[in-house]
């Protein structure tokens, strides 16, 4: 499967992640002065009066990053839509330095929340494109071994289960959990 318009979740510990969705604002706009992530990055918005939707949006040219707060659970969200090149190995793991680079970024921001903690051990895949990956068993059993392979690289073990949620109508995605206790820094150390 050609993977293209793939995604990652960072979920961050509820306990530590902010109240309200605005308070990304400030550090998104931010970074998009100070130029702080690679790639071309071109506005912040402001989505939280949203039910359960995107939170804040970092648009970029080739990436949006966003707080993600879907289905009760706050994360960082960075999906790619341009096209890249190479194996979709290299891809996944192109867009996943990306996510924790981001992640890596919060934690360290003095203005950002004090304490703020990513789970470990939790994250969760996406495909943005329901025809070439529509949410279902079929497509998750042929991204499976890849997935796992990544994983368990990324991870540092085998012991990787993974979860597909939302129905039919709903993009491709699956939690990830893995007894890692790594952080994101740790994490993007290791790809």
């Amino acid at each position: 499967m050609d993977l293209q318009k793939i995604g990652f979740e960072l979920f961050l510990d509820p306990l530590t992640a902010p109240g309200e969705a605005s308070a990304f604002m400030p550090v998104f706009q931010a970074w998009l002065q100070k130029k702080a992530l690679a790639g071309l990055w071109i506005d912040a918005a402001d989505y939280g009066h949203v039910p359960e939707g995107p939170g804040v949006v970092l648009v970029g040219h080739e990436a949006n990053l966003s707080y993600d707060r879907e289905e009760g659970r706050p994360g960082i969200l960075l999906v790619r839509k341009t096209p890249m090149e190479g194996s979709s190995a290299a891809r996944l793991c192109a867009v996943m330095k990306a996510a924790l680079g981001a992640a890596v970024l919060l934690e360290k921001d003095p203005s950002f929340v004090p304490g703020l903690r990513f789970l470990p051990g939790r994250c969760g895949f996406l495909v943005n494109d329901r025809l070439a990956a529509p949410n279902s068993d079929q497509t998750l059993a042929a991204l499976r071994p890849e997935l796992e392979i990544f994983f368990s690289r990324l991870f540092g073990g085998p012991e990787i289960q993974f979860r597909r949620s939302g129905g039919l109508k709903r993009r491709f995605e699956v939690q990830i959990t893995a007894p890692s206790r790594e952080p994101p820094a740790g994490l993007l150390a290791r790809l």
